[in-house]
């Protein structure tokens, strides 16, 4: 049963940002929280963004969730789910990251900050709930839905990479928000690596989404590595040829740029 309180968190929700644990959420938040601060003259919010719709009429209410329960739902589970619909009326922006290198990421994230996994990595990518599978069928599953929304954009992980002043840009139309390329540019500069990594070094964010486990385990922060193609330094070539060899086969074609073998 759903609190009242969400119901109406709901309700008032305009645009929902949406991701698998571990594709660069934080990231995104504190981009897209820093570029609305600097255009409306806000400088405090930068995880909890929702606050902005409470100052400004204009601004809509974005939330950013994992839709904690999908993640560790069998392939068979997720199949059968068509809780999507409550997304009806709301715009979608879905975030999506490279298989290889989210499964890898959501291993430390389970074993390092949450504690919710002991076994080793090969185990966990095959894991039937949380591992690959679940990861994959949730792409899939959130593909599927997509003319199910008011409106759905898709973003790459490795796309902000590239472009993360471009990427922002096209989020801000998406959602018919009026953000300066100025406000943009700013965002971009203050949320590189380098400065999230400090932040959280510090603790200097009011949130604990922004701080590490254990300050002496690089593992266990947060903003742990966000390479591209990291998972290289983790993965053997027996789990690296499970990993592709399944997503080539059951991953939407609509995440095609995906399905290619590493080059490695």
């Amino acid at each position: 049963m759903i609190s009242i309180d969400k119901q109406i968190a709901h309700w008032l929700t305009s645009a929902y940002v949406i991701s698998f644990p571990k594709c660069g959420r934080t990231w995104l938040r504190v981009l897209i929280g820093k570029a609305i601060g600097e255009h409306y003259g806000f400088k405090t919010e930068l995880i909890n963004i929702s606050r902005y719709a409470l100052k400004r009429w204009e601004i809509p209410v974005i939330r950013f969730t994992h839709d904690t329960g999908r993640q560790f739902k069998t392939v068979e589970e997720m199949a059968a789910d068509s809780d999507y619909q409550r997304y009806g009326g709301k715009k979608v922006v879905l975030l999506v990251r490279d298989p290889r290198d989210t499964i890898v990421s959501n291993y430390f994230q389970k074993t390092k900050r949450k504690g919710t996994y002991e076994g080793d990595i090969k185990s966990f990518i095959r894991e039937e709930r949380g591992g690959l599978k679940s990861l994959i069928a949730y792409y899939n599953y959130w593909l599927r839905s997509r003319d199910s929304f008011k409106g759905f954009h898709l973003v790459r992980y490795e796309d902000l990479h590239r472009d993360a002043a471009g990427e922002l840009a096209k989020i801000f139309d998406f959602l018919e928000l009026p953000v300066s390329q100025e406000a943009i540019l700013q965002a971009v500069e203050f949320s590189r690596f380098e400065n999230m990594k400090k932040m959280e070094q510090k603790g200097s964010v009011d949130s604990n989404i922004l701080k590490p486990k254990d300050p002496n385990d690089q593992e266990s922060y947060k903003v742990r590595k966000g390479k591209v193609g990291g998972y290289r330094e983790y993965l053997d070539e027996e789990d690296i040829a499970f990993v592709e060899g399944y997503t080539q086969e059951h991953l939407s074609d609509q995440l095609a740029c995906y399905k290619t073998a590493s080059d490695a």
